[in-house]
């Protein structure tokens, strides 16, 4: 090929891209879907791209998901839009373009969004037999869905000055630090709380808020009541927590301020679950603040971006669950002979104002609040001391919305095992069912059979040790 054809096909290319890039920066373009395949299709399996300075770089599959969330931020794009790109000068075998243009998010912030990106010659061919892939995309601007905000309409100094004669704006910033737990005897039984996110912020959100967030698989962020998102928090704090000894859970970004209203993003950095070595992924809230006549901050909308780290949320969850419930019932659990009144922890797992069915022994519990007073009858025959709980079978992927985990739970017995590394113990049957706007695993019905003679299983075996918080394992 000719080096003035090799330089007509870059151009081509570019303009193409330029065309993509702005279609693909928010859902309510004409052709988003379309334009968001195109980058996919040739996109490089290898793609690495550098978002906005964050620490960490995303792959192609992250970097599309986040692509995707972004948008549903965005509005329009004008038709008298001004772009400026530019092909700069490479080999033969590559391209290297960049492309800026200017913005206006759905708070009405205007934004500057730019993009550098590197595609190489490949025999893949997208929609168009491009010759090209993407293999890098370092990506900068305004930036106010990941990484540092470069502000655009407000300077950093006027955020600070906002809060200075707003008093009040530092309170409301307060609410967002992570909470303790304290704990005592009189509130062990009493509204025990399972997670150590921050809750008072709730109080003020405004009755009328616009309130989405994140669902796998849907264009745009899904709508939420006040009150269902409020349901969907409680949720979301009892599967996730902030690492142990990470002093920067949550941050806060000022990304406008104007006539008494503020726009921020919270990122919360958290794990899931129990497991110490759980990875790390950011949740974005972006929150939009007023003060209202009586000089209080009421939030008016809230976004939930789903992190581009997480390939399946029900996935995630359903792997994570079985410890957590686990757990859950080791916060309960006072006393390890008279273990009976624990099992109110499951109430943390039920769906408000829905049935469960119960049975023990094969019959039948009609009343839940009968079920610890039916466990204290039977354990004047058991006279069994509860221990801890093994993991039988693995879980795996991918989850069924409608599913079960069993906890065998091993026990003390009043005399010795028959046989030699058996344990006295009961299995503790749960069954499940993913609720998609709490994005959570309720459980409807539970078998405890009868205490017996048993065989451990071949998992991992959790202890039940004094409260100590939420336990989490290696």
């Amino acid at each position: 090929m000719s080096a003035s054809r090799v330089n007509e096909t870059k151009w081509d290319t570019a303009k193409n891209l330029v065309n993509h890039f702005l279609e693909a920066s928010s859902t309510e373009n004409y052709y988003f879907d379309l334009s968001a395949k195109w980058i996919e299709s040739i996109s490089s399996p290898d793609m690495i791209a550098e978002i906005c300075g964050h620490n960490d770089m995303m792959n192609a599959f992250q970097y599309h998901k986040y692509m995707r969330q972004a948008a549903t931020q965005y509005k329009k794009v004008p038709t008298n839009i001004t772009v400026k790109y530019d092909v700069i000068e490479s080999g033969k075998q590559s391209l290297k373009v960049y492309v800026m243009f200017e913005h206006t998010d759905k708070n009405g912030i205007p934004v500057t969004m730019h993009y550098a990106v590197i595609l190489n010659a490949t025999f893949i061919r997208g929609f168009d037999d491009s010759i090209f892939s993407i293999t890098h995309i370092t990506q900068g601007g305004s930036c106010l869905e990941h990484g540092l905000v470069t502000y655009h309409t407000s300077q950093p100094e006027d955020v600070e000055r906002f809060l200075e004669e707003h008093p009040d704006g530092k309170l409301f910033l307060n609410l967002f630090a992570p909470r303790v737990f304290e704990y005592s005897e009189d509130t062990k039984f009493i509204g025990r709380e399972v997670n150590h996110l921050p809750a008072a912020w709730l109080l003020g959100i405004e009755n009328d808020a616009e309130i989405g967030v994140c669902h796998e698989g849907e264009t745009n962020l899904v709508d939420y009541t006040p009150e269902q998102f409020r349901s969907w928090y409680q949720r979301f704090g009892q599967m996730w927590h902030g690492k142990d000894g990470d002093d920067e859970v949550i941050t806060m970004q000022g990304l406008d301020v104007k006539d008494g209203t503020l726009h921020a993003r919270v990122t919360m950095r958290l794990q899931i679950g129990t497991n110490l070595l759980a990875d790390i992924h950011e949740w974005h809230f972006k929150m939009t603040a007023k003060l209202n006549a009586e000089k209080a901050w009421k939030i008016t909308k809230i976004n939930v971006l789903c992190p581009s780290t997480i390939k399946n949320l029900m996935d995630l969850n359903f792997l994570a669950y079985r410890d957590v419930f686990g757990a859950t019932f080791n916060l309960y659990l006072k006393d390890r002979e008279q273990w009976y009144p624990a099992t109110d922890f499951a109430k943390h797992f039920k769906k408000y104002g829905e049935t469960v069915e119960f049975s023990n022994c094969f019959k039948e519990v009609t009343n839940e609040d009968d079920l610890s007073k039916k466990f204290w009858v039977d354990d004047r025959f058991w006279q069994a001391t509860i221990i801890g709980y093994f993991n039988t079978y693995q879980l795996t992927t991918p989850a069924d919305e409608d599913t079960h985990i069993i906890l065998r739970i091993k026990m003390r017995p009043p005399t010795q095992t028959p046989v030699p590394g058996d344990i006295f113990g009961s299995d503790w049957k749960f069954y499940i069912k993913w609720d998609k706007m709490d994005q959570f695993y309720y459980f409807y019905k539970a078998e405890f059979s009868c205490p017996q003679y048993m065989k451990p299983g071949d998992g991992s075996f959790r202890i039940f040790t004094r409260y100590r918080g939420i336990v989490r394992y290696c």
